[in-house]
């Protein structure tokens, strides 16, 4: 049987293949699930063409942190900070079904799809059992997201004891669920090492993550792990942990030296702008770029704001315009930029949410760019509806879109939103298994969690006699840090 072609005409291309380059109108043609031909004009039948007049057609987006199990419970940090995520955000999988998993990853991974994103890597740090995980993965694959499924080994929730031996057990039934249905390529084996303050909680024992990073290697298992400290990278070095098939999140704070071990390793680093301008911490763009490191971007969690990579990237260049003013500023030039500046400019920040990405997660040999022969993940995004763009293409795509921009998506060959709509998704039953999710979850009161502001009424008194708002603050948050972290179990 001949595979269905998709003839993609008369768009604005910005391929991210700089040998192929770009093209102010041309056509795009797939077969089956990758792409066949680029040009300015194809002249060849398909089975459907799409109108891209008017519209940017650029690589899926990919995002490289994100959690999408707290979905349904969006928007509950945005007025927290520092530890109180620990406390009151975070302990709320307490209240997780298996039901809830999959309700947060399908509905998570369609908004990250809504929202031009076609590749991520969920970093799953609440498994509380191979029921949920298997939630987790059907949640995921309903929804059609190229997704490196990434289960943490970080010690389960209190009141569920697991050994490290489990933990991976868990992984490994991950994995083997995933290879045994892959869905057409979309799945891809992750795991999620110990957390570094988990693991000195439970005594150094910093064996977990040799043998953790050992055990991925022999499994074929992509990994990745929470970096929080200076010194993270520079023990990982000496555990033999390091390496390509490792993208370590929220890279804002590490050392020249491990900025160094990184690059020696042949490492990418990943960029939550939100969650890390949350943290006061803005200049890590910069110095990775200096050090040619590959740079990626995550959303991190929707807990902390909107979930679309679209305003994670324009904050991303905010940042950097930001960092360049001051060093500007602190060198007492005036109106004429110094040589070198701007450090990244558009067309390097949509490069490195798209290349930039698959790199990170080793996929560039298949997503990332619209070279000929990779995988059909295809985004439109809608021009301006008043014909006003920015001086360039990129630059109007980062700074000037939204998930409303995007057009039509493609993953794989299949049209996923199209006209500005999710195809064959029933919104209406979203919106009910999320909001029966979220009342489920924020229903039963947690020792010590403040309640969200959206706990069902009849709640509500439960959850303020457990958590008074005058007890939160930097003790009662480390404290929660510490139940999360245990029990712990060789």
């Amino acid at each position: 049987m001949a595979e269905r072609r998709i003839l993609i005409r008369g768009g604005h291309i910005l391929t991210m293949d700089d040998q192929l380059g770009d093209f102010e109108t041309g056509d795009l043609l797939i077969e089956g699930t990758r792409i066949a031909k680029v040009a300015e004009h194809i002249d060849e039948p398909a089975d459907e063409v799409i109108d891209a007049r008017g519209t940017f057609v650029i690589p899926g987006l990919i995002d490289t942190h994100i959690h999408l199990w707290q979905t349904t419970v969006r928007g509950t940090a945005v007025e927290i900070i520092g530890p109180e995520y620990q406390a009151n955000v975070k302990r709320l999988r307490l209240n997780y079904t298996a039901q809830d998993k999959y309700v947060a990853n399908y509905v998570g991974a369609l908004e990250a799809v809504s929202g031009g994103t076609t590749t991520a890597i969920d970093h799953c740090h609440d498994v509380p059992s191979n029921e949920h995980s298997h939630a987790t993965l059907r949640g995921t694959r309903e929804a059609g997201l190229r997704t490196v499924y990434a289960p943490t080994m970080n010690s389960r929730a209190e009141g569920n004891p697991s050994t490290h031996a489990e933990r991976l057990a868990t992984v490994l039934d991950a994995r083997d669920r995933i290879l045994a249905d892959d869905n057409n390529g979309l799945l891809y084996p992750g795991m999620a090492l110990t957390d570094v303050p988990f693991v000195k909680a439970a005594g150094d024992r910093w064996e977990w993550l040799t043998r953790e990073a050992e055990f991925a290697r022999e499994n074929g298992i992509f990994m990745t792990i929470h970096t929080t400290s200076q010194d993270h990278m520079t023990k990982l070095h000496g555990l033999g942990v390091l390496g390509s098939d490792l993208v370590p999140s929220h890279c804002r704070v590490f050392s020249s030296h491990e900025y160094d071990l990184l690059q020696a390793n042949g490492m990418s680093v990943n960029i939550t702008p939100v969650a890390d301008y949350r943290h006061g911490l803005w200049w890590h763009v910069s110095e990775a770029v200096r050090r040619g490191l590959n740079v990626s971007y995550g959303i991190d969690s929707v807990v902390f704001g909107a979930g679309n990579l679209l305003s994670q990237i324009r904050l991303a260049g905010e940042m950097q315009r930001s960092s360049d003013m001051w060093t500007e500023r602190m060198q007492g030039r005036g109106e004429i930029r110094r040589p070198g500046l701007p450090l990244i400019d558009a067309a390097d920040i949509l490069k490195q949410a798209t290349l930039g990405g698959a790199i990170a997660l080793g996929l560039a040999d298949k997503v990332g760019s619209l070279t000929p022969g990779k995988q059909a993940d295809i985004v439109l995004i809608k021009e301006n509806e008043f014909g006003l763009t920015h001086a360039s293409p990129a630059a109007y795509v980062v700074y000037d879109t939204d998930r409303q921009s995007v057009d039509t998506v493609i993953i794989n060959g299949e049209v996923r939103k199209r006209d500005g709509r999710l195809v064959d998704v029933d919104y209406d039953r979203i919106r009910a298994m999320v909001n029966e999710s979220a009342a489920r979850i924020c229903g039963t009161p947690i020792e010590g969690v403040r309640r969200v502001w959206w706990a069902p009424k009849e709640a509500r008194a439960a959850w303020d006699s457990v958590a008074p708002a005058k007890d939160l603050g930097a003790d009662h948050g480390e404290a929660a840090q510490e139940r999360v972290g245990a029990p712990y179990a060789g």
